[in-house]
């Protein structure tokens, strides 16, 4: 019995033995494993204790300390600094681990790590490293980086997380929200020109549809809906590629054109939040300036303009030809595509001079509300005169006479169009043989009407006239 116990406790002091060993092996396992992960990155430094970083790209040197948990530019703490940026690049910097190191087989500058690298220094409490990146390998996509004189390849993602120059760090501000844009004003030297929504257009138009008027200060004049949207929708694509340069002063603004910028005045409407609270969810109207400086040439030959938006100390870069577009439009492009774009419906009365004879017509309905026509005192059928003025509304010009105000030719068609909203008349002339030249009440312009579309509407006259027994 005495024999049993005795074994028993033998056996039990071996398992303890063992079970201290085991706990030996593993303690000292996980040391090795947390040193082995600690070392795993060439810093060896954990992104959370750094405390400054600098680097040196394309010859200018930044350097950045954290304060209160963020990062600000040395000597310029209010600069508005990016701070995804700068986490970025300590991230990329704490993190790049050695895939293998490498015995260097020539110059350093065959691997990048001479006077054309990026120099990266970081420092925590305990001390500083510094680290070179260079050039990629082409064969394995690799980054040359250097260490204390010694020779690593990386991630080639360490050295793009650097590639920054002090203007592309800055935070830009938020771009103002636009919403729906109801007036556009533009002052662009001696050019000053508005263009608005007017949702009700009652007299300003013989036709319906149009809500969008170029005002010159003389005169309100219609624009195709489409290409007047479109206009509208070139100033809210405007976006700064890039800023320039930050709390610029007075000689800075001149210098880039500010002295003397165009300009874009906007008011716009703001829909309401719907997730905003009962009686916070009323329309707003919000005025929205921009304006633009002089036009330079970037490296590429790409055009490029300064730009300033009303409220922002910040000066960005934009693409010229964007910034010209809302500057300058082609207005003749913007106009109304029809000469006489009248409902057929909405007409109360016509007077049509074709061939050097007058006609007059008169319309409205029966107790059954079906259409009547009446042309020189007799009723006709409405069906054929719907088709010669629809066939009037459907004629579109070609572009504007380049001889606008010169005394036209001989008098093809003219037509005076009544409607609720007043009357317009058109008249087509006599001008070459591919083109006649067209003419509408209120309107400062003159157009070429291809002779195509005149003739075809004389025939659709006198096919009228026709089917009617007035010829």
């Amino acid at each position: 019995m005495k024999k049993r116990r005795k074994t028993l406790f033998i056996l039990l002091a071996a398992l303890v033995a063992v079970g201290g060993i085991f706990a030996a092996v593993t303690l000292l396992s996980r040391d090795t494993v947390q040193e082995e992960q600690a070392q795993a990155t060439l810093l060896g430094i954990n992104a959370e204790d750094v405390e400054t970083l600098t680097y040196t790209y394309e010859g200018s040197t930044l350097s950045f300390e954290r304060s209160s948990g963020q990062f600000v530019l040395s000597g310029e703490p209010d600069f508005p600094l990016d701070q995804d940026l700068v986490n970025g690049m300590v991230s990329a910097v704490c993190g790049a681990a050695a895939s293998r190191e490498i015995e260097p087989e020539g110059e350093l500058s065959e691997y990048g790590l001479n006077n054309n690298g990026i120099t990266v220094a970081v420092s925590t409490a305990k001390g500083s490293q510094t680290l070179v990146l260079g050039s990629k390998n082409d064969q394995t996509d690799a980054l040359y980086v250097m260490l204390n004189d010694r020779i690593y390849m990386t991630e080639a993602s360490v050295k793009s997380a650097f590639e920054y120059t002090l203007s592309s760090l800055i935070c830009m501000d938020e771009m103002p929200e636009m919403g729906e844009i109801t007036l556009a004003h533009v002052k662009n030297g001696e050019s000053e020109f508005s263009i608005e929504y007017i949702e009700k257009n009652e007299g300003l138009y013989f036709a319906d549809g149009y809500y969008y008027y170029y005002n010159d200060g003389a005169s309100l004049t219609a624009l195709e809906p489409s290409e007047a949207q479109s206009w509208l929708d070139g100033i809210q694509s405007i976006e700064p590629l890039e800023c320039d340069m930050w709390s610029p002063n007075a000689a800075a603004l001149s210098s880039r054109g500010f002295d003397r910028p165009a300009t874009v005045e906007l008011v716009c409407k703001i829909q309401p939040d719907t997730s905003a609270e009962e009686g916070e969810t009323a329309e707003t109207e919000k005025k929205v300036s921009i304006s633009f400086g002089s036009e330079f040439e970037g490296e590429d030959g790409t055009k490029y303009r300064y730009m300033m938006f009303d409220g922002s100390d910040m000066v960005y870069v934009t693409d010229a030809a964007a910034a010209d577009a809302v500057l300058s439009p082609d207005k003749e492009s913007m106009l109304p595509v029809y000469v006489a774009d009248v409902d057929y419906y909405s007409l109360e009365s016509a007077e049509v001079t074709i061939e050097g004879i007058g006609h007059t017509f008169t319309f409205g309905r029966d107790e059954d509300g079906k259409a009547l026509a009446v042309l020189d005192g007799q009723d006709i059928s409405s069906v054929y005169a719907e088709s010669f003025f629809v066939d009037l509304a459907a004629v579109k010009w070609e572009q504007t006479a380049p001889d606008a105000g010169s005394a036209p030719g001989q008098t093809v068609l003219s037509a005076v169009l009544r409607t609720g909203k007043g009357e317009v008349k058109v008249s087509f002339y006599e001008y070459s043989s591919s083109f006649c030249l067209a003419s509408v009440s209120g309107r400062s312009e003159q157009f070429l009407v291809n002779i195509r579309d005149v003739n075809a509407l004389k025939d659709s006259w006198a096919e009228m006239l026709k089917n009617t027994g007035l010829k």
